[in-house]
């Protein structure tokens, strides 16, 4: 009898935790947290597709002009949900701090990244509860030379946070831009600097993020591709130790 009364509490735990990783999976899945692009800044748009081209072996595509930003861009697939974006002024864009730190630039240069995720409400959610205050989201959106139109909505964290991503969420109507992309390139390293690493790395555990941080005196990237022509280092190539 005892053996049997342990042998159904051994059966209620066990079942009870196929139903815990169960649901740590669906939840997983539910949020399927990635890194949806990361930026390469420029400050010529065609001079910097030439130089990507010559250092990868693949022809980036123009994308369009963001209307509000005075900036267009041009992409690259990293793979399923992940691209590059090369970003720089348009020709005849006003005067902004961005568009000021992209003409300073004298070859293709990561700026930033950005992070998505498949239910944008349960990210928001998961990054308040960690203690990551949040903006509000806020609209984009851009035509493509097809005339076809993208939007987005994008939020940010609210404090001054060195090397942090954004985090975008597509529209479902929008395609997402690594399956309109060249493809050819993968994402080996993406490599962020931070005054604060520690904060980058609390977040890396709460998003289960892939990249590697180390502290800097400011804020830096540093992104590693695996192409035609081999390997591909944007950035720093080596960071402090």
């Amino acid at each position: 009898m005892r053996n049997s009364t342990y042998l159904s509490q051994t059966v209620v735990v066990f079942i009870a935790f196929v139903a815990w990783v169960a649901l740590a999976r669906s939840e997983d899945t539910e949020l399927s947290i990635h890194i949806d692009h990361v930026m390469v800044g420029a400050s010529n748009l065609d001079r910097a597709v030439s130089d990507f081209e010559e250092a990868t072996g693949v022809h980036p595509v123009f994308g369009g002009k963001h209307p509000s930003g005075g900036t267009e861009n041009a992409l690259v697939s990293l793979g399923r949900s992940t691209y590059l974006e090369l970003i720089a002024p348009q020709p005849d864009a006003k005067p902004s701090q961005f568009i000021s730190d992209l003409a300073k630039l004298d070859k293709p240069t990561p700026i930033g990244w950005a992070v998505s995720a498949a239910d944008a409400q349960v990210l928001r959610e998961r990054l308040s509860k960690n203690g990551f205050p949040l903006t509000d989201p806020k609209a984009g959106s851009r035509v493509t030379p097809s005339g076809a139109a993208l939007h987005w909505e994008t939020f940010q964290l609210n404090d001054e946070f060195p090397g942090a991503p954004i985090f975008i969420n597509w529209a479902p109507q929008s395609p997402h831009p690594s399956s309109t992309s060249p493809t050819g390139c993968r994402l080996d390293h993406w490599t962020v600097g931070s005054p604060n690493p520690d904060l980058l790395t609390h977040l890396q555990k709460v998003l289960g993020l892939s990249f590697e941080t180390y502290k800097s005196p400011k804020e830096q990237f540093t992104l590693s591709l695996s192409c035609p022509k081999g390997k591909v280092v944007f950035g720093l190539a080596v960071q402090p130790q």
